[in-house]
Protein backbone atom coordinates (compact mmCIF):
# COMPACT_ATOMS: atom_id res chain seq x y z
CA UNK A 1 0.00 0.00 0.00
CA UNK A 2 1.46 3.61 -0.74
CA UNK A 3 0.79 6.30 1.58
CA UNK A 4 0.24 9.95 -0.23
CA UNK A 5 0.87 13.52 0.88
CA UNK A 6 4.39 13.33 2.67
CA UNK A 7 5.95 15.11 0.13
CA UNK A 8 3.01 16.95 -1.39
CA UNK A 9 3.50 21.16 -2.27
CA UNK A 10 -0.45 21.21 -1.23
CA UNK A 11 -1.31 19.73 2.20
CA UNK A 12 -4.86 20.49 1.97
CA UNK A 13 -4.95 17.31 -0.25
CA UNK A 14 -6.75 14.50 1.68
CA UNK A 15 -4.60 11.36 2.88
CA UNK A 16 -5.23 8.52 0.32
CA UNK A 17 -3.14 5.17 0.25
CA UNK A 18 -3.13 3.28 -3.17
CA UNK A 19 -3.36 -0.78 -2.84
CA UNK A 20 -2.41 -2.69 -5.98
CA UNK A 21 -5.29 -5.16 -6.64
CA UNK A 22 -4.73 -6.51 -10.01
CA UNK A 23 -1.65 -6.84 -12.95
CA UNK A 24 -2.63 -7.66 -16.49
CA UNK A 25 -0.91 -8.00 -19.52
CA UNK A 26 -2.14 -5.60 -22.42
CA UNK A 27 -2.26 -6.84 -25.86
CA UNK A 28 0.21 -4.63 -27.28
CA UNK A 29 2.80 -5.07 -24.96
CA UNK A 30 2.93 -3.57 -21.20
CA UNK A 31 0.57 -3.98 -18.73
CA UNK A 32 -2.12 -2.44 -17.24
CA UNK A 33 -2.37 -2.26 -12.76
CA UNK A 34 -5.45 -1.72 -11.09
CA UNK A 35 -5.96 0.43 -7.34
CA UNK A 36 -8.17 0.61 -4.69
CA UNK A 37 -8.19 4.29 -3.78
CA UNK A 38 -8.38 3.93 0.30
CA UNK A 39 -9.08 7.39 2.51
CA UNK A 40 -7.47 8.22 5.46
CA UNK A 41 -9.93 6.20 7.51
CA UNK A 42 -8.70 2.72 5.38
CA UNK A 43 -12.34 2.62 3.32
CA UNK A 44 -12.10 2.17 -0.50
CA UNK A 45 -13.80 5.24 -1.92
CA UNK A 46 -12.47 3.95 -5.37
CA UNK A 47 -10.13 2.78 -7.88
CA UNK A 48 -8.10 3.62 -10.84
CA UNK A 49 -6.17 1.82 -13.45
CA UNK A 50 -2.99 2.53 -15.53
CA UNK A 51 -1.49 0.92 -18.47
CA UNK A 52 1.98 1.17 -18.35
CA UNK A 53 4.15 0.39 -21.18
CA UNK A 54 8.14 1.57 -21.87
CA UNK A 55 8.44 4.48 -19.50
CA UNK A 56 4.64 5.94 -19.92
CA UNK A 57 1.85 5.73 -17.32
CA UNK A 58 -1.64 6.61 -18.93
CA UNK A 59 -4.29 6.84 -16.30
CA UNK A 60 -6.95 4.25 -18.24
CA UNK A 61 -9.55 5.21 -15.38
CA UNK A 62 -10.63 6.13 -12.22
CA UNK A 63 -13.57 5.91 -10.16
CA UNK A 64 -14.38 8.09 -7.13
CA UNK A 65 -17.55 7.47 -4.67
CA UNK A 66 -19.77 10.01 -5.52
CA UNK A 67 -19.72 11.24 -1.56
CA UNK A 68 -15.97 11.54 -1.96
CA UNK A 69 -15.93 13.81 -5.71
CA UNK A 70 -14.45 17.39 -5.11
CA UNK A 71 -12.96 16.56 -2.64
CA UNK A 72 -9.06 16.42 -3.65
CA UNK A 73 -8.97 12.32 -3.70
CA UNK A 74 -8.60 12.18 -6.96
CA UNK A 75 -6.25 14.80 -7.61
CA UNK A 76 -4.44 13.23 -4.81
CA UNK A 77 -4.64 9.64 -6.54
CA UNK A 78 -2.90 11.45 -10.35
CA UNK A 79 -0.23 12.82 -7.62
CA UNK A 80 0.17 9.34 -6.29
CA UNK A 81 0.37 7.50 -9.26
CA UNK A 82 2.85 10.22 -10.60
CA UNK A 83 5.27 9.74 -7.41
CA UNK A 84 5.04 5.78 -7.92
CA UNK A 85 5.96 6.17 -11.15
CA UNK A 86 8.15 8.99 -10.78
CA UNK A 87 10.84 7.32 -13.62
CA UNK A 88 8.42 7.40 -16.38
CA UNK A 89 6.08 9.83 -18.43
CA UNK A 90 2.33 9.91 -16.88
CA UNK A 91 -0.49 11.33 -19.44
CA UNK A 92 -3.58 11.32 -20.43
CA UNK A 93 -5.83 9.55 -22.62
CA UNK A 94 -6.86 11.58 -25.78
CA UNK A 95 -8.71 14.91 -24.75
CA UNK A 96 -11.46 14.58 -26.83
CA UNK A 97 -12.31 11.22 -24.94
CA UNK A 98 -11.49 12.48 -21.57
CA UNK A 99 -14.69 12.94 -18.61
CA UNK A 100 -15.21 16.61 -17.39
CA UNK A 101 -13.88 15.50 -14.50
CA UNK A 102 -10.67 13.98 -15.19
CA UNK A 103 -10.03 17.57 -17.15
CA UNK A 104 -10.33 19.40 -14.72
CA UNK A 105 -7.73 17.08 -12.30
CA UNK A 106 -5.15 17.37 -15.29
CA UNK A 107 -6.13 21.71 -14.95
CA UNK A 108 -5.56 21.84 -11.90
CA UNK A 109 -2.33 19.95 -12.07
CA UNK A 110 -1.19 22.82 -14.76
CA UNK A 111 -2.10 25.15 -12.45
CA UNK A 112 0.22 23.87 -9.15
CA UNK A 113 2.95 23.53 -12.53
CA UNK A 114 2.88 19.96 -11.91
CA UNK A 115 1.58 19.28 -15.97
CA UNK A 116 1.16 20.37 -19.07
CA UNK A 117 -1.25 20.22 -22.07
CA UNK A 118 0.31 18.40 -25.00
CA UNK A 119 -1.19 18.10 -28.70
CA UNK A 120 -3.76 15.19 -28.11
CA UNK A 121 -4.02 15.34 -23.81
CA UNK A 122 -2.09 16.07 -21.23
CA UNK A 123 1.15 14.48 -19.34
CA UNK A 124 3.56 15.09 -16.37
CA UNK A 125 7.46 14.57 -17.36
CA UNK A 126 9.47 11.94 -15.29
CA UNK A 127 11.19 15.25 -13.55
CA UNK A 128 7.54 16.89 -13.20
CA UNK A 129 6.77 13.44 -11.07
CA UNK A 130 9.67 13.46 -9.10
CA UNK A 131 8.46 17.13 -7.70
CA UNK A 132 5.33 15.85 -6.62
Amino acid sequence: MIESRENLEDKSLPLICLEEIKEAPLERGGVSKAFNIRNEEGLTIGECVVDIKERTVQMSAISIIPDYRRKGYGKAAYLEIGKQFSDCKFTSDRYNSLSDDAKGVWESLIKDGLAHKTENGYAMEEEENGET
